[in-house]
């Protein structure tokens, strides 16, 4: 992921911001059409001395460094040995789950430098749809799960100023997503879930924020995040800059930067 300071970040749809004021709307649609164009020339640019200054090997170093790490914790095997020996499962699981299955011509990759050192960036957009599920005052912390169930997700991010092709350090990536059952935690609503469940306020599962380090780096671990009708599985992100971290583990201050 890459970020300049002159964008705020959210990885979803544009938002039209005042239905009925057509005009206004095509203006702000052209206004960031423009702007979305600009910055992917100028994350163009920087390719090349970002990969001149070792950055898209340490990325994929790290990245697989963090999954060898995982593997050994889960005991799995660190290599691909699907051809060569079989993983013992427990047999009244393997009975319980479904197998059947429809895709076809597609084939594991586990070449750490296929997947982890892609130079493929996101540009975030300049304005984007927060959703109705944002809360604040959510804990600066790296594990989100809280004791949800479901699948874990680990996140590698990395924030880098398309204006000076320098990693963003201090930053603030706040980060929240559904649970595997499309429920977001902290908000009591009849679109979220059950609505009559007050005790979901309380309930801080799958929220977080995180500081970039010196190579404006962050990671999460996470729970693979449930659809939910009308959207597929997905993130919200949101940057902040010149926040302070207070006693209580919580975010204070700051700005979203906007054009």
């Amino acid at each position: 992921m890459f970020f300049t300071k002159a964008l705020i970040l959210s990885l979803a749809a544009f938002a039209a911001a005042h239905p009925g004021h057509e005009e206004h709307e095509r203006r702000q649609a052209v206004a960031a059409r423009s702007s979305i164009s600009a910055n992917k020339r100028a994350l163009q640019k920087c390719q090349s001395s970002l990969n001149k200054r070792g950055m898209y090997s340490a990325a994929a170093e790290r990245r697989q460094t963090e999954v060898t790490r995982v593997r050994q914790a889960r005991g799995l095997p660190l290599t691909n040995t699907r051809a060569k020996t079989n993983v013992k499962r427990d047999t009244v699981d393997v009975l319980n789950t479904n197998h059947e299955g429809s895709i076809d011509g597609t084939a594991a990759i586990d070449d750490e430098l296929i997947v982890f050192n892609a130079t493929q960036c996101t540009v975030l957009n300049p304005e984007g749809e927060v959703g109705p599920f944002y809360v604040l005052g959510e804990y600066v912390r790296s594990d989100l799960r809280d004791g949800e169930l479901g699948i874990d997700m680990y996140i590698d991010a990395q924030f880098v100023d398309i204006e000076t092709c320098e990693p963003i350090v201090g930053g603030w990536f706040d980060i929240w997503n559904a649970n595997s059952t499309g429920v977001y935690s902290g908000v009591q609503s009849s679109q979220n879930g059950n609505g009559n469940d007050s005790s979901n306020l309380d309930n801080t599962a799958l929220r977080g924020i995180q500081q970039t380090d010196e190579n404006g780096v962050v990671q999460f671990l996470s729970k693979f995040p449930g659809h939910y009708s009308g959207r597929a599985s997905h993130l919200h992100v949101v940057f902040h800059t010149e926040a302070t971290e207070l006693a209580n583990g919580t975010l204070s201050g700051g700005n979203v930067p906007r054009e």
